[in-house]
C-alpha cells in the first residue's frame, strides 16, 4: 500500500506515520518548485524576462507622459503671459516677459518669410524699437486682443488691434506757455473777463479825456484873465499883452494836441488789444466746441485714430513649450513689417 501512495497522502498522514527526517520532508515550497508540477510555471525564466521588459516600457511611458504634461503646463503659462503682455505691449511702465521665448527664437514678417531675425537679443531690440516709436509719435494708444486661437499642432494665432492717436504738433510749444494761457476753459474765461473789462472801460476813458480837455480850457481862460488884469494894473502896452497871450495860447494848444494824440494812440492800442482778444476768444471757443463734440483725448488730437489690425502666429517647441517662431502680419492697412516704423513715425498711415 505504501508503494502506490500519493505524495499528498504522505503529507496528510505525516504526523502519524514514521517517515523521512525533517530535512528530507517535502515542503510546500519544494513541492511547488518541482518541474512539471502545478503552479510552477510562474517561476520559469521566460515570464521573468517578460516582466522586466514590461517595467522598462512603463518607465518610457512615464517619461513621455511627464514631458507631455510639462509641455501643456509651459504652453498654458505662455498663453497666460501673452494675454497679459500683448495689451500692454507699448506701455512705457510695463515690462514684457521674455521668459516664454526660446533663446533661438525667430521673428519674421508673414508677408516676407525670407527676411528673418534670429535670436532673443535681436527680437528684444526690435520690440523695444517699435515701442519707442509708438510712444514718441502718439499722444495716446490702445492695444487690444481680439481673439486667441486654440493650440493646434503647437501653433497659436493671436488677433490684435492697435489704435494710435497722433501727437499734437504744438504739444511741446504748449509746455512753455504759462498754465493760465493754454488752450483750455480757463483761458476762455480769462479772455472773456478781460474783454468785458476793456469794453466797459472804453466809455470811461473817453469821458475822462473830455473832462481833461474841459479842465485845460478853463485853466487857459483863467490864466489869460490873470495876465490881462496884471498887465492893466502895471500899465503894460496892449501889444505886449497880446503877444504874450498869443504865445501862451499857442503853447497850450500844442500841449492839448499832443495830449489828444497821446490819448488817441492809447485808444488805438486798446482797440488792437481788444481785437486780438476777440480773435483769441473765437479760436478758443471753436476749439472747445470741436473737442467737446468729438470727445477726444486732448487738444490737437486727430479726429480719428490711426488703426492697425493684424495677427501674430506663435510656434511652440513640442518638448519645452517655448516660443521658437513669431510671425507678424499687418493686414489693415496691408503693409510690410519693415514699413511700420517709418510710416508711424511720419504719420502717413491712413486712418480707418
Amino acid at each position: 500500500m505504501q508503494s502506490i501512495r500519493h505524495p499528498r497522502s504522505v503529507m496528510q498522514f505525516e504526523g502519524t506515520l514514521e517517515g523521512p527526517s525533517k530535512k528530507d520532508r517535502p515542503t510546500m515550497q519544494s513541492f511547488l518548485s518541482r518541474p512539471g508540477c502545478i503552479g510552477s510555471s510562474w517561476r520559469t525564466p521566460g515570464p521573468q524576462r517578460r516582466v522586466a521588459t514590461a517595467g522598462v516600457a512603463e518607465d518610457d511611458s512615464d517619461r513621455a507622459m511627464r514631458e507631455a504634461r510639462n509641455f501643456r503646463l509651459n504652453l498654458g503659462h505662455a498663453l497666460d503671459v501673452l494675454r497679459r503682455d500683448v495689451p500692454h505691449m507699448f506701455d512705457a511702465s510695463y515690462d514684457l516677459d521674455y521668459s516664454i521665448f526660446s533663446p533661438s527664437v525667430v521673428a519674421e514678417d508673414a508677408r516676407l518669410p525670407n527676411v528673418q531675425m534670429r535670436g532673443l537679443s535681436a527680437y528684444r531690440t526690435t520690440i523695444n524699437l517699435m515701442r519707442q516709436v509708438v510712444r514718441t509719435t502718439s499722444d495716446s494708444h490702445k492695444m487690444e486682443i481680439q481673439s486667441i486661437s486654440v493650440p493646434v499642432n503647437s501653433v497659436v494665432y493671436v488677433r490684435w488691434r492697435l489704435q494710435i492717436w497722433p501727437r499734437d504738433p504744438l504739444g511741446l510749444a504748449k509746455a512753455f506757455m504759462p498754465p493760465a494761457w493754454r488752450l483750455s476753459r480757463d483761458t476762455f474765461v480769462n479772455a472773456i473777463v478781460i474783454l468785458i473789462l476793456m469794453l466797459s472801460a472804453s466809455p470811461t476813458v473817453t469821458l475822462n479825456i473830455v473832462i481833461i480837455i474841459i479842465i485845460i480850457i478853463i485853466i487857459i481862460i483863467i490864466i489869460i484873465t490873470i495876465i490881462i488884469i496884471i498887465s492893466i494894473s502895471i500899465s503894460i502896452s496892449i501889444s505886449i499883452i497880446t503877444i504874450t497871450i498869443t504865445i501862451i495860447i499857442i503853447i497850450i494848444i500844442i500841449i492839448i494836441i499832443l495830449f489828444i494824440l497821446f490819448m488817441v494812440i492809447i485808444m488805438i492800442v486798446i482797440m488792437i488789444i481788444i481785437l486780438i482778444i476777440i480773435i483769441i476768444v473765437i479760436i478758443i471757443t471753436v476749439t472747445i466746441m470741436i473737442h467737446d463734440c468729438l470727445a477726444l483725448y486732448g487738444y490737437g488730437a486727430a479726429v480719428e485714430p490711426t488703426i492697425l489690425e493684424g495677427y501674430s502666429k506663435y510656434d511652440f517647441d513640442v518638448w519645452s513649450g517655448e516660443i521658437v517662431k513669431h510671425s507678424v502680419e499687418i493686414n489693415l492697412p496691408p503693409m510690410f513689417l519693415k514699413d511700420f516704423v517709418p510710416q508711424i513715425s511720419q504719420g502717413t498711415v491712413v486712418p480707418r
